[in-house]
């Protein structure tokens, strides 16, 4: 988990992709951790996106390469007004 320091968002640092019907067993994880976004004065909403690393195997070999992943509502006031109701 990576704690944003300025708006108290707490993001999951990684994730481990498995699909068990391609033997692919991966892990992805942020190259930086701090990159979260705050866009309060034009759309309201808090997010984390970003650069991330990725390595496994299929079918017993390696596997490597980069992705990129965007994680939004882990901010509780992502726009103001809205209730989430």
């Amino acid at each position: 988990m990576v704690d944003a320091p300025k708006s108290g968002g707490v993001y999951p640092s990684g994730w481990r992709i498995s699909v068990p019907r391609l033997s692919l067993e991966t892990t992805l994880a942020p190259l930086v951790a701090d990159q979260e976004l705050s866009t309060g004065r034009s759309t309201g909403v808090t997010y984390w996106e970003g650069a991330c690393r990725v390595q496994g195997t299929r079918s017993g070999r390696p596997v490597a390469g980069r992705a990129y992943a965007e994680l939004t509502g882990y901010v509780e006031r992502d726009m103001p007004g809205f209730t989430g109701r």
